[in-house]
């Protein structure tokens, strides 16, 4: 009897697998949507009956009959079953002939491979039991004592789900051991390989090797806890004890003055702003291009590089894992310092401050030691923009300070240095707008000269061009940061605006700093006639 409709519901209902395709629509070799009935058999029951819907049909008119699923192949398990029960009863009828002898050393072979199996076992579960107590141990004792209770409290939660994992594999080898010792013999090993052959032995093999994984996987994360609870152990000591009684003399040696570490001991400032400075942040892309908008729109100061440019700069095979503390605290400074202005123009005045601690923090490590000269260049550029940021809070006197600390680096710099006429431009223009605020008049100035030195040149200015020999100013970096006319701020004719091989945009930025401080002094001269007349006046009245 074909089935039907109303037999393919019954079998749907009775949870017995069908066809994913109709009778019909498999005789014709179409798609078959699968539904009850199909979108075939229901388009030409509707043709053949002239209807628009099928709607209170019954199911078995439209005879879409779904099958039964027929499993292709044997059964799973039932063949080798067979064969395994073959060879179990002519091993045990104890016969001599070539069947009863296969079966005979086929369970002797997974005897042997059990038996390794079981010893292996067993030293796992030794080895588990051990580290069971030593993280006993390790929670009774809070792995040093040294951590407060919210540190333990913190650190707890995965002891105790390590202790359950460790728990739950001595639970399983235990059940699945029990069996012959025979892994003292080396022979056993071999054995073991000849239990591969065994499907039974082989499988116990497998988890043999899951086991071994496992084992592997756990002493691993056990290791990173330990370490990270030797970190916290650290941290703990450090603040509770200053300059640390448990930090060792390299530490000690790499603490500042105020008692922060240094180095690996990063504050807690730079770490927090830290993934900022990468290239993937997308709030630290938005804060460095509020800073190029704003101010290196207008100075075009060359780009920081990354921590993979540098080392390509420096023609060296260096992972930039690998780059010194103190290098990579140069380059982090100068990056902190233009977000900062960045957040400072966007109105985030207290991210602007925390990214401006940030850079003042890589600045202190950057003096612990001196860096990399390829470094130098961003160290004096962190400076310069860290002053511009304190000149826009108002507090001009650190602009002044950070400024001749700026000078300072570039005092070192050869004349081709790439970018240091560009900072130097920089560094015109911003002293135009302090001499617009002091008035031109040097004697409001803040004197700093006790906390940071001028900078000084033992070597004497030499004229060499025709521009140098006309305006009687050197065009040299470090001349112009030596001068002691521009120790306060940069006046006189303009050193990079007369270096005609300075770039076109900085003599520009240069020149305009010129005429605003020519602007002034106009201004300044114009008063003071305007001044002088009316006290002459004022007196011939009298």
């Amino acid at each position: 009897m074909p089935p039907t409709g109303a037999n393919t519901n019954e079998a749907f209902n009775k949870g017995i697998a069908l066809c994913a395709s109709c009778d019909r629509c498999r005789a014709r070799k179409t798609k078959c949507d699968g539904q009850r009935p199909c979108g075939n058999c229901a388009t030409k029951y509707m043709k053949k009956n002239k209807l628009t819907s099928i709607q209170g049909i019954d199911l078995s008119l439209f005879e879409c009959v779904f099958s039964p699923a027929k499993r292709r192949g044997p059964v799973p398990g039932k063949a080798g079953q067979a064969r395994k029960a073959e060879e179990m009863e002519s091993g045990g009828a104890g016969n001599m002939s070539g069947v009863g002898q296969k079966g005979n050393s086929n369970l002797m072979r997974m005897d042997l491979g059990m038996g390794a199996f079981g010893a292996g076992n067993n030293m796992l579960l030794k080895q588990t039991q051990q580290q069971v107590s030593a993280l006993e141990m390790a929670q009774v004792t809070g792995m040093g004592g040294n951590v407060n209770a919210t540190n333990n409290q913190a650190n707890n939660d995965p002891l105790a789900y390590q202790r359950q994992l460790l728990m739950q594999q001595q639970l399983a080898m235990q059940g699945l051991g029990g069996m012959d010792q025979t892994m003292a013999n080396p022979a056993s090993m071999n054995m073991g390989q000849q239990a591969m052959s065994n499907p039974m032995a082989f499988n116990m093999m497998q988890q043999q090797l899951q086991l071994q994984q496992q084992q592997e996987a756990l002493n691993k994360m056990m290791q990173q806890m330990q370490g990270q609870q030797h970190n916290m152990n650290l941290d703990a000591n450090a603040t509770t004890n200053g300059v640390g009684v448990t930090a060792n003399p390299a530490q000690r040696a790499r603490m500042g003055k105020s008692g922060a570490p240094s180095g690996e001991f990063t504050s807690k400032t730079v770490a927090k702003h830290l993934p900022l400075l990468e290239k993937s942040s997308v709030e630290g892309n938005r804060l460095r291009s509020y800073y190029s908008l704003s101010v290196d729109m207008l100075f075009y100061l060359p780009p920081v590089p990354s921590d993979e440019e540098y080392c390509v700069k420096l023609n060296i095979p260096m992972d930039p894992s690998t780059v010194p503390q103190f290098d990579l605290a140069a380059l982090r400074a100068a990056r902190f310092s233009e977000i900062a202005l960045g957040a400072l123009v966007s109105n985030q005045i207290a991210l602007s401050l925390e990214l401006s601690n940030a850079a003042v923090s890589c600045l202190k490590e950057c003096a612990e030691e001196p860096v990399h000269p390829s470094c130098i260049y961003e160290v004096a550029r962190a400076y310069f923009l860290h002053g511009m940021f304190r000149s826009y809070r108002g507090d001009m006197a650190r602009y002044f300070k950070y400024r001749r600390v700026c000078l300072a680096k570039l005092s070192q710099f050869p004349s081709d240095t790439a970018g240091v006429m560009t900072l130097l431009s920089a560094i015109s223009f911003h002293d135009s707008f302090a001499y617009m605020v002091y008035n031109a008049n040097e004697e409001s100035l803040p004197n700093i000269d006790e906390i940071i030195p001028p900078v000084s040149s033992s070597m004497d200015q030499e004229f060499i061009s025709a521009s140098e020999i006309k305006y009687k100013t050197s065009t040299d970096p470090s001349q112009i940061a030596c001068n002691p006319q521009n120790q306060m701020w940069i006046q006189g004719p303009p050193p990079v605006f007369i270096n005609n091989e300075a770039p076109p945009l900085s003599r520009s930025l240069d020149a305009l700093a010129c005429a605003i401080r020519s602007c002034c002094d106009q201004a300044n001269s114009r008063f003071l006639e305007m001044a002088q007349s009316q006290d002459k006046k004022s007196s011939s009245s009298s």
